[in-house]
Parts: C-alpha cells; sequence; structure tokens
C-alpha cells in the first residue's frame, strides 16, 4: 500500500514539474514566434563580388535601394596585395556579407577601391617579388660559391692524389730498381 501512496507522489510532483516548464516556456515561444514572423519580410544581401566577377559601387548601390536596403558607400584607403588586380570603383566587400537576411530598410556598407590604392596595392606586390627575386639571386649565388669551392676543394684533393701516385710510382720504381740490381748482383 505504501508503494502506491509514493508512486501517487511521484506522478503528481512531476506533473506540477512538467505543468511549471510548460508555463515557463510559452514567453519564450511567443518570442521566438514573433521574430520569425518579423523575419519573414527579411530580405536577403545581394553577391555583389566574387572571385571571377563584380559589380560597380553605382550599380549595387541601385540594387541595394530597389530591394528595401539603405546604401553607404566606403572606400577602402589601405592598399593590400591582395587588391593589386581590382578594378576601380567595383565592391569588393559588403557589410552585412552577402546572403545574409537583413531587415528591410538596414543599412549595408559597401565597400570600393579607388585607382591610386590599386596602385599602390600593385607597388606592394611588385616590391615583394622584386624581394623574392633578390632573395633567389642571392641563394642562387651562395649555391654557386658552395659548389666551386667543392670543385676548389676536389681539385686540390685531385692534385694531392696525382702528386702522391706519381711519388710513389717514383719510388716503386727506385725501389724495383734497386732490388732488380741486388737480384742481379746475387744471381751472378
Amino acid at each position: 500500500m505504501v508503494k502506491i501512496k509514493e508512486a501517487v507522489k511521484i506522478a503528481t510532483s512531476m506533473a506540477t514539474i512538467v505543468g511549471t516548464v510548460v508555463t515557463a516556456a510559452q514567453p519564450a515561444k511567443e518570442a521566438l514566434d514573433e521574430r520569425n514572423e518579423k523575419r519573414k519580410d527579411y530580405v536577403e544581401i545581394p553577391t555583389f563580388y566574387g572571385k571571377d566577377f563584380s559589380v560597380s559601387l553605382d550599380k549595387a548601390q541601385v540594387m541595394l535601394e530597389k530591394i528595401g536596403l539603405v546604401s553607404v558607400s566606403a572606400e577602402i584607403t589601405k592598399p593590400s596585395m591582395k587588391y593589386k588586380d581590382e578594378k576601380k570603383l567595383v565592391v569588393i566587400k559588403t557589410i552585412p556579407h552577402a546572403k545574409k537576411k537583413v531587415a528591410p530598410g538596414s543599412t549595408v556598407t559597401i565597400s570600393y577601391l579607388t585607382e591610386s590604392v590599386i596602385k599602390e596595392s600593385q607597388k606592394l606586390f611588385d616590391e615583394q617579388e622584386k624581394q623574392k627575386h633578390i632573395k633567389e639571386q642571392n641563394r642562387l649565388e651562395k649555391s654557386a660559391k658552395s659548389k666551386e669551392k667543392r670543385a676548389e676543394s676536389f681539385s686540390t684533393i685531385h692534385e694531392k692524389f696525382s702528386n702522391t701516385t706519381k711519388t710513389i710510382s717514383n719510388k716503386t720504381k727506385v725501389i724495383s730498381s734497386k732490388i732488380l740490381k741486388k737480384y742481379k748482383i746475387t744471381k751472378n
């Protein structure tokens, strides 16, 4: 009998807990539903730039206006090697980024490059390439000097070997001659 009473108490406690959780979750569900309702009107920011294409600043501004967004243009003033091949007055970045959904009337910052920044970016790239070339030239010169030293060492070793061989050959002749003389003398 005691076990049934305990089971009823546990079931009642669990039902109370479940009811409390459901009641507490209701405002969160309503807030989520409200947020989703607002988001159904959100618009996606178009892609204005990519590996093989880009859109002009003017065209991007018109496109954003047509879908109900406000554009603000921002000139990129700091050169970077990654900008060396870009075109002037084309979109290279947006904030928020492309494909992000935002509320109508939101502001999108469109970043673009000027010709002077592109030229400075090319200069940075050229300087880096020049430094790479100088470094490679230095490496090749060092390698050539190293090969030259090895060749000189080889030449010196070869010369010493040749001299040693000649000396041994001469000494062998002298010794052979002495042995032959001695052999002739003892033979008679």
